[in-house]
């Protein structure tokens, strides 16, 4: 089936009948739906008063091929709503989430809100306070590369049968991925290039096929995000007591899909919730580590595979993936490339390069600047001597600015003709002078971040002042701090507040420092703030070595 504009819609199977319905054919579906309405025990007669069930509808904002519909105890919480939404579309690494109704938003962990920000509410409030008949919601999961749901209360009812809190109604059926090259049904996906494969063009492929993952059930808008994997069985204890479109009974209930204990825990008390998702939650656990894991290993050993001993930047970027093309983007502050495909990604660093480098160069500490001015007068940097941490070669790659790998089976760092053009123009006494006054302001804000804990970048504009002898106002501040904290890895920083990086509550410290605000911070002197940190960096050396 396809819509005016010629564009096939996914159908989807009503779970009580087992009958199968576009999306706008199960929304009409569920209200006349027989068998639904004798499982459930649906009376349309009773007073509205005693309404018992919302029917939500649950879709992507961004890919309308993915949808959901349930059944959900107005009772419930929006933090039981999160659980069902992870459990079933989206979790993967427990990032943070968010409904938002009404311009309220409410979230899975609240962080104490800037002075100018209207504070969040938590989840642990029941769906009947703050939703109703035709109400629409927001839901955000993973602030950073974020799934984006809508969801709307489509009806109202009311069920006489004992229940589980909450039921799938409906699902759309599972997408079936096209080749990225021919167009064929898809079995791999391949995570380099992000891009999906059928078994043809996955035997002709001649890269790294280590990077390459036969593909599951993959139904779900968070598919190929982060690490995201989803199974079937993820919806196994979400589905309504019906087989071959009959009601089932609880004490004839024996299904492999769920037992007769699942029948009888209408409502789970949260001590008794814990435990009872304890193997679900150790396999969803065990699987996401192995592939946070497994990808890491891979990262590594890319970051130190033979290469070429090759000065050109075009040759290295063409050895990255899109993804890391884009955080190299983003990290030379290069804007409008959410659209741009791989090769136009590239060719807009290409493009931009020089001026964005110059940028970083200008704004980073004295130390770095040195490090990379060693570097670039040499052919080849061996990385056998290890003088620098491993963290600041990240910096560095994650920015394009040196390239790591082996030629003729040693570990080697090249910096590309590009840079050392760049370095060799903008290596004056002006800039040194400046690069040391961004380390002297670096030093401050970290040594306050070790004394103090959390440091506002508002209070830290006031504080400093008595520490230095120049003007502060036409400096990047924010870009110098964010690049020391990746930089050093010694300090946090995200644009708004820093913080040591042994600090596990940023929140909570910046709360009990608001609720003393008639107390001043104590007052260190200079010489206390730089000694602090020399010895976090004599202790990390010592460790380091």
């Amino acid at each position: 089936m396809k819509n005016e504009s010629g564009v096939l819609l996914l159908k989807g199977k009503c779970y009580y009948c087992g009958n199968e319905f576009s999306k706008a054919g199960i929304s009409k579906h569920i209200k006349s739906c027989k068998v639904m309405k004798e499982s459930i025990g649906l009376d349309e007669k009773v007073p509205s008063s005693n309404i018992n069930k919302f029917i939500l509808e649950v879709s992507s904002k961004y890919n309308k091929d993915y949808w959901l519909y349930i059944t959900i105890d107005v009772n419930c919480t929006l933090k039981d709503l999160d659980k069902f939404l992870r459990d079933i579309w989206v979790e993967c690494c427990d990032h943070l989430s968010m409904f938002k109704i009404y311009g309220e938003r409410y979230e899975s962990e609240i962080d104490i809100p800037y002075s100018w920000a209207k504070p969040s509410r938590n989840m642990n409030v029941k769906l009947r306070n703050v939703i109703s008949l035709n109400d629409k919601i927001e839901y955000e999961y993973d602030f950073g590369s974020t799934t984006y749901l809508e969801i709307k209360v489509v009806d109202k009812i009311v069920c006489s049968n004992k229940r589980k809190n909450i039921e799938l109604i409906a699902r759309n059926n599972e997408p079936e991925l096209k080749c990225s090259n021919c167009g064929s049904k898809a079995s791999y996906y391949d995570c380099e290039n992000e891009q999906y494969l059928c078994e043809d063009c996955f035997e002709d492929y001649t890269g790294d096929k280590e990077m390459i993952e036969e593909l599951g059930y993959v139904n779900s808008p968070r598919a190929g995000v982060c690490v995201y994997h989803g199974d079937k069985e993820d919806e196994v204890k979400y589905l309504p007591n019906v087989k071959d479109g009959k009601v089932i009974t609880v004490g004839s209930f024996a299904s492999t899909t769920q037992t007769q204990e699942d029948n009888n825990n209408d409502y789970i008390h949260e001590d008794e919730e814990e435990s009872y998702f304890d193997d679900d939650f150790s396999i969803d656990f065990d699987r996401a580590a192995r592939r946070v894991i497994n990808a890491g290993i891979r990262k590594k050993l890319k970051n130190w595979s033979p290469i070429e001993k090759n000065f050109s930047l075009e040759y290295h970027l063409n050895r990255f993936t899109k993804a890391e093309l884009t955080d190299i983007a983003k990290n030379l502050h290069i804007n409008k490339i959410s659209k741009l495909k791989k090769e136009e990604l590239k060719n807009k660093i290409l493009d931009s390069y020089e001026e964005k480098a110059e940028f970083i160069i200008e704004n980073m500490n004295i130390e770095a600047f040195e490090y990379l001015l060693k570097v670039s007068i040499r052919e080849i940097c061996e990385n056998s001597d290890r003088n620098i941490k491993i963290n600041a070669v990240n910096y560095f790659r994650n920015r394009a600015f040196l390239f790591t790998g082996q030629v003729d089976g040693e570990d080697v760092i090249i910096v590309p003709e590009e840079l050392k053009k760049v370095i060799l123009c903008k290596n004056s006494k002006e800039l040194k002078k400046q690069l040391e006054k961004n380390e002297e302001i670096t030093k401050l804000f970290w040594g306050m971040c070790n004394y103090y804990g959390v440091v506002e970048i508002e209070t830290f504009k006031k504080l400093v002042k008595k520490y230095i002898d120049f003007d502060i106002s036409d400096m990047n501040l924010e870009v110098i701090l964010e690049n020391a904290a990746e930089y050093y890895d010694e300090f946090e920083f995200d644009g708004h507040f820093g913080n040591d990086i042994l600090v596990d509550d940023v929140s909570d410290i910046f709360y009990q420092q608001c609720k003393r605000n008639d107390l001043e911070f104590y007052p260190f002197t200079k010489e206390e703030l730089i000694f602090k940190i020399k010895q976090r960096l004599i202790i990390t050396f010592m460790t380091f070595l």
